[in-house]
């Protein structure tokens, strides 16, 4: 079993396969500056993926403040 995809905001790209029988996912993130745009991914990554094991590497654009841009 491998799947793949993009997230629906296009911040994502995803693999999903079996590693000894047990699903595990690799995401690799290129997230919006804008809090926004990153709240679809966040929300699509909490809510959406299946069970499994995942890695998420990439970068998350995270800023705590709108000055720090």
């Amino acid at each position: 079993m491998v799947s793949w995809g993009v997230d629906p905001s296009n911040q994502a790209v995803w693999i999903l396969f079996e590693l000894h029988g047990k699903p595990f996912g690799l995401i690799n993130i290129y997230a919006s500056n804008d809090a926004h745009d990153r709240w679809s991914l966040w929300s699509w990554l909490a809510f959406s993926l299946p069970p499994a094991t995942w890695v998420l590497c990439g970068d998350f654009n995270m800023v705590e403040k709108s000055i720090d841009k």
